[in-house]
């Protein structure tokens, strides 16, 4: 089995950019829109959790993805093990909706702020929205930095299984 460049991890990372900067900007006028305090908490867990998902799914680091690659591969089991492993705590952390609303909650005076400042005319929704786009653009951030480090660290593990048979 063949493992991934460093620079092919690095070009899917640049392209995954983007998607959390579509997220971040979403995020921003949904924060800006008059819309009740529950609700927008509702849009930007569904949010984080779609571009979450969108840039697991780009770096081939889902448990769906890397269970099609070790079928259509000779694998050992302990490079199964260690795949699954990386895959599966990166969606805990980052993929359930649990872990997206505790993540939020560590964010709960910015959404309060985001919340009133809205309410204010003019310079409130554009506070809101500064602070909407601020949030998820963190958020997406930190997710990405994790997917990416996922990436490397199955990909290391692949081409660690690839010499132990070589050799």
């Amino acid at each position: 089995m063949e493992g991934y460049s460093s620079e092919l991890v690095e070009a899917k990372y640049e392209a995954a950019k983007s998607v959390v900067f579509k997220a971040a900007v979403f995020s921003a006028f949904s924060a800006a829109a008059p819309i009740p305090p529950g609700l927008d908490f509702a849009i930007d867990v569904g949010t984080l959790l779609t571009c979450n998902q969108a840039v697991a799914d780009s770096f081939g680091i889902t448990t769906a993805h890397l269970e099609r690659m070790h079928s259509q591969k000779a694998i050992t089991e302990r490079l199964r093990a260690n795949t699954m492993q990386a895959s599966q705590a990166f969606a805990t952390k980052w993929l359930l909706r649990k872990a997206v609303l505790s993540f939020l909650q560590t964010m709960v005076a910015k959404k309060t702020a985001i919340a009133i400042a809205k309410w204010v005319p003019i310079a409130g929704t554009a506070i809101a929205g500064g602070a909407g786009f601020s949030l998820a653009s963190y958020a997406g951030t930190q997710m990405l930095e994790d997917a990416k480090a996922t990436a490397i660290e199955i990909n290391q593990a692949i081409l660690r299984s690839s010499n132990e048979h070589q050799t």
